[in-house]
């Protein structure tokens, strides 16, 4: 492997590194209230990692583990809390609350609408009860000779 070539894999995993990071804030940020959930939220952060790093370490230097990968993954994860980790935390911060936001005034806009979908609802399904009755009714009265069978028991 040439020096330039080390160099490049030294490059994207300092910059997997910082994805790392920023993966691991999300996480924190979700996980700030333990849960319930936090063994599940642990296993689907950790599978994330772990299939991520070796998707780009395959593709980059076809899976090759040295000393340097796991120094810039290192140090771009510690550049990362460093520099970038309170800036996110507060933008992660901001977008939750927009989020919460918006999802409250959908709440507002759609509370007018429920009785008028729940009639509307209510009425295609008893529609459908009435139009399902009336084809099973309508298949027993005519009798059709397609549904019969040709050597009928004697009643």
């Amino acid at each position: 492997m040439t020096l330039t070539m080390q160099l490049t894999v030294f490059a994207l995993m300092w910059g997997m590194g910082l994805l790392l990071g920023l993966w691991f804030d999300l996480y924190r940020f979700v996980n700030r209230r333990r849960t319930p959930l936090a063994p599940l939220l642990d296993l689907i952060f950790w599978a994330g990692v772990t299939g991520s790093t070796l998707v780009v370490l395959m593709a980059v230097n076809h899976l090759e583990l040295r000393l340097y990968v796991f120094i810039s993954m290192g140090l771009g994860f510690f550049a990362y809390l460093k520099i970038l980790s309170a800036l996110i935390l507060k933008v992660y911060e901001k977008v939750f609350s927009l989020l919460v936001l918006c999802l409250r005034f959908l709440l507002v806009i759609s509370k007018p609408l429920t009785v008028p979908l729940r009639l509307a609802g209510a009425l295609t399904d008893n529609l459908a009860l009435v139009m399902i009755n009336a084809a099973a009714w309508l298949t027993l009265k005519l009798n059709f000779r397609y549904f019969q069978q040709e050597n009928q028991p004697p009643m």
